[in-house]
């Protein structure tokens, strides 16, 4: 191997290339759907459109429009550990700081070299998973705020 040839840590099957470039696809994708659910979740669409079916569909809350809270609720029927008008608080406090817990963990070195963070031209699916873990926390967050 050349020394400026990328190293491929066993990635060399062309089937394991297309799975990890697929997978890294539909993460972005998927990702950009929930940068655009953050910006029209901010802006609280629904305000300014309210009878528009196609928006409340594809984007079913707003800061102000709760549209599911039946994942905190069925949590704290689980684990019930405060009054009900602290509940949403809890949660979101909670979910925040899962959110941002992971951001602050999965960017440390240490963490990187623990997972195998292939180093530059490597060909590796640690950023995909990070960005997908770190798209559908935030995503649970919106949706249950």
């Amino acid at each position: 191997m050349q020394e400026n040839e990328p190293k491929t840590r066993g990635w060399e099957n062309p089937v394991a290339k297309f799975f990890v470039g697929f997978i890294s696809i539909v993460v972005y994708a998927y990702l950009m759907f929930v940068i655009v659910f953050l910006t029209v979740w901010l802006i609280d669409v629904q305000n300014f459109y309210p009878d528009e079916k196609l928006i409340t569909k594809v984007f079913p809350s707003g800061i102000d429009h709760p549209s599911n809270t039946s994942i905190m609720e069925s949590f704290f029927e689980s684990v019930p550990i405060a009054p009900k008008e602290w509940q949403p608080w809890i949660w979101n406090f909670l979910v925040l700081s899962i959110w941002t817990g992971h951001h602050s963990l999965f960017a440390r070195p240490m963490m990187k070299e623990l997972l195998g963070e292939a180093s530059r031209g490597e060909v590796s699916i640690n950023r995909s998973f990070y960005c997908a873990v770190a798209a559908v926390i935030l995503h649970v967050l919106l949706l249950s705020w």
